[in-house]
């Protein structure tokens, strides 16, 4: 059972990452990534664990896990929603307000 929920943990986590990665991918592709990506989010958060020198159990891993993901939505999905905003502004990334040359 802790197998299956940290399989899951790690699919939903790499979900909300493609969500915040990109905006125009499909269904499929955030599919298809959701589990690479999060397995790069476990590997980010075993590697911090590791830094603190608390030991890699499987709790501690599935807590940590399943800790990365309210942070990664309170503060990242108001960044996406600012981008969002900016790109139906027509202000996008690189179009207009800087230094003209």
């Amino acid at each position: 059972m802790l197998v299956v929920s940290g399989i899951i943990l790690t699919c939903l986590s790499g979900l909300l990452l493609t969500g915040i990665i990109g905006t125009r991918f499909s269904w499929t592709e955030r599919i298809g990534l959701s589990f690479p990506l999060g397995m790069t989010l476990q590997t980010v958060v075993m590697a911090l664990l590791d830094l603190m020198h608390i030991p890699l159990t499987s709790f501690s891993v599935l807590s940590a896990g399943g800790g990365a993901l309210p942070p990664l939505f309170f503060f990242f999905v108001p960044f996406l929603f600012y981008i969002i905003r900016r790109r139906r502004r027509g202000r996008g990334w690189g179009s207009g307000g800087g230094v003209s040359v």
